[in-house]
């Protein structure tokens, strides 16, 4: 018998002998490789997890550090509050001396003169106490306006001091600027047609340049709106349509507007269209408008983070808050035009002022 053969007369009688053996001798290897690729995939997702906790900690840490600014803002205002409202005490024990010692003097000179018979007495000393308490009302009003200003100041610092509003332009820690159509752009300031469309959404227009703190099909420029990544002085009109209502009033007058007026040339146009508060309630009270509309509209849709509105707006009181921002030609062409579910307005401003005048 040759090697050849005795080889294949070994193979003939070891298959059957060994397939079983090593059959058995594997299985436990199958049964473990799955449950090790499990335990992989696991680490795996602890690993992204624990940088995901990395990240949570980092911005709790930034979170921690503003509201320790605010803090110590905050105590330094209260210091002075409290040192206000001392003065304000002492003006007023002032003021009620001077009233004490001043209606003393008037009994007393209406008296007199009553002993001389010069004066009617009751009449007199009833006007004199009149105009006396006018006097007092105008002061307590001043003093009350004051407290409140104080009050409205400390809490705009407490909402907006520290974190992405700590002043205009401010840009929120959570939208990274971001330039997608650079060309666009360009091309719009050498035409010197540069127009851009703030919160545009899923609505661009091609005409404009489309700003959106989201990343989605048809957006150019991604930024916060109070945060705008051009040069100021360089737009020739920001444009928005249902877009300031999603802010507070205090951020829109110091934030926003300031920001957007810094943005435009001189004489460049600011376009805005806005629900329409004043048709809405009149539409509300006479029984022409479904108040489920007027809910949603005033409290936005929410269907997604950023889709509240914080404010409701008339033509009247959106043209106020557009002028103390220094603009001017303020006009409303259209008022109470319905769209869809709301009735809304539009107002056109210019932004007065020359080149070296930036906000």
């Amino acid at each position: 018998m040759t090697v050849s053969q005795l080889k294949q007369t070994l193979k003939r009688f070891a298959r059957p002998l060994l397939g079983p053996l090593l059959f058995r001798l594997n299985r436990p290897l199958m049964v473990i490789e799955p449950r090790l690729q499990h335990l992989e995939n696991e680490l795996r997702s602890s690993s992204a997890t624990t940088d995901r906790l990395k990240q949570e900690c980092s911005r709790s840490q930034r979170t921690i550090d503003d509201l320790t600014k605010v803090w110590l803002r905050v105590r330094n205002d209260m210091s002075g509050i409290d040192n206000r409202l001392t003065h304000l005490s002492d003006i007023e024990e002032r003021l009620q001396a001077r009233l004490d010692a001043a209606i003393a003097t008037a009994v007393e000179k209406r008296l007199e003169m009553v002993a001389n018979g010069s004066a009617q007495p009751i009449d007199g000393l009833r006007q004199d106490m009149a105009r006396r308490s006018a006097q007092v009302d105008d002061t307590l009003r001043y003093l009350l306006d004051r407290v409140e200003f104080v009050r409205r100041e400390m809490m705009y610092e407490l909402s907006y001091g520290a974190g992405r509003n700590a002043r205009p332009g401010a840009v929120s820690d959570d939208v990274v600027a971001k330039v997608l159509a650079p060309d666009k752009v360009e091309r719009a300031k050498a035409a010197g047609n540069f127009k851009v469309n703030l919160g545009c959404g899923h609505i661009a227009m091609p005409e404009y340049v489309n700003v959106d703190a989201r990343e989605v099909p048809g957006v150019d420029v991604v930024a916060d709106v109070g945060g705008l990544p051009f040069d100021k002085g360089s737009v020739d009109e920001v444009f928005s349509s249902h877009l300031v209502e999603h802010f507070p009033q205090e951020e829109l007058r110091r934030r926003l507007l300031p920001h957007w007026r810094s943005m435009l040339k001189p004489g460049g146009r600011l376009r805005a269209i806005v629900p329409d508060g004043e048709a809405m309630l009149n539409g509300v009270a006479a029984g022409s408008y479904s108040f489920d509309d007027f809910r949603e509209v005033l409290f936005g849709s929410q269907d997604y983070n950023g889709d509240f509105h914080f404010n409701l707006l008339t033509p009247e009181s959106l043209k106020k808050l557009v002028e103390e921002a220094g603009f001017g030609q303020v006009e409303v062409p259209v008022r109470g035009r319905r769209n869809g579910q709301c009735f809304e307005f539009e107002l056109s401003a210019i932004r007065l002022g020359s080149a070296d005048q930036h906000q």
